[in-house]
């Protein structure tokens, strides 16, 4: 399937039922079947499952970069959730905000409230779903379930704005639909990596169950990013997933790494602005495979590992 023809089907529910998810899997498949949690995946059980880490990290290309960092800069001036008032937001939670987990969350929801007014422009609606549960047969014997914090569905306008007033992202089969999950690291202060096989595990359930070959989506801990793309692989049963190295919002403008000022990292406008541009692009092509134009491509953009 190519990301123009691929096919949604409804996984999203706002509190766990018996059978969601479950509705298109036979049920003599799904006796004695495992139900694992997505908090309680790690490597090994990924791998397990079929889905393996590719060997080198996702390349940052400077140049793609900024000029998303601009272009991202430009869109939305005429909304409230400016560039500018993102990062002045920013800004007053750093001294405001206690730096926790629930603070966190305030840094991860400035970051949306930025992407509504930059994709308000274009013809399509978006949803966030937040702590959206998701149940999902990846296996004949083994069903992941749990709940993904952030869940941006974009799609035709007609589409989406049915799910207003309900909070229920229940998908039904939708042609057009795309959909970007982000996941908030479980601790705060703690290197993102360690909780990188439950966040592929979620976008793993989210691909099985949307029938889709790739899918996109973030960790974070509000100040610091890691974007990630899972590919199915040539089995069509496991995946492949290329993730970035941390991304860190703050970071020093003086040349000398030395220096008293580079002890006293400051959060950086340009860094706010290419995360934006990341999130808002990766809704839009949340299942495509990357090309040389992203800020972040595969190595040395010769293609996939």
């Amino acid at each position: 399937m190519d990301c123009e023809s691929s096919q949604t089907i409804g996984i999203f529910q706002s509190a766990p039922a018996s059978n969601a998810g479950l509705s298109d899997t036979p049920s003599e498949e799904l006796d004695d079947h495992v139900t694992n949690d997505f908090s309680n995946l790690r490597e090994a059980d990924l791998e397990s499952l079929g889905v393996r880490r590719a060997s080198s990290l996702l390349v940052y290309n400077a140049k793609n970069a900024m000029s998303a960092a601009r272009n991202s800069a430009n869109r939305g001036q005429e909304h409230i959730w400016s560039s500018d008032m993102l990062v002045h937001h920013l800004n007053m939670l750093k001294s405001f905000a206690s730096p926790d987990v629930a603070g966190a969350q305030l840094w991860i929801d400035a970051f949306f409230f930025r992407v509504k007014a930059m994709l308000d422009c274009t013809d399509n609606g978006l949803v966030l779903g937040l702590k959206q549960y998701l149940d999902v047969p990846v296996h004949r014997q083994m069903v992941l379930s749990g709940f993904v914090d952030y869940a941006l569905f974009m799609g035709p306008k007609h589409l989406t704005e049915q799910y207003f007033p309900s909070s229920d992202l229940n998908l039904e089969r939708n042609r057009n639909g795309r959909c970007l999950f982000i996941d908030e690291a479980e601790s705060f202060g703690v290197p993102l990596k360690y909780y990188l096989p439950q966040t592929v595990g979620k976008m793993f359930a989210g691909m099985k169950a949307m029938e889709k070959d790739f899918i996109r989506g973030g960790l974070t801990d509000g100040g610091n990013w890691i974007f990630i793309i899972l590919e199915a692989d040539a089995s069509g049963t496991g995946a492949v997933y290329h993730c970035t190295d941390e991304f860190p919002l703050f970071g020093s403008t003086d040349p000398d790494p030395y220096s008293s000022a580079s002890l006293k990292p400051s959060l950086l406008k340009a860094r706010c602005d290419v995360v934006a541009a990341v999130i808002s692009g990766w809704v839009e092509k949340s299942h495509c495979k990357l090309d040389e134009s992203e800020v972040f491509t595969y190595r040395a953009c010769t293609g996939q590992e």
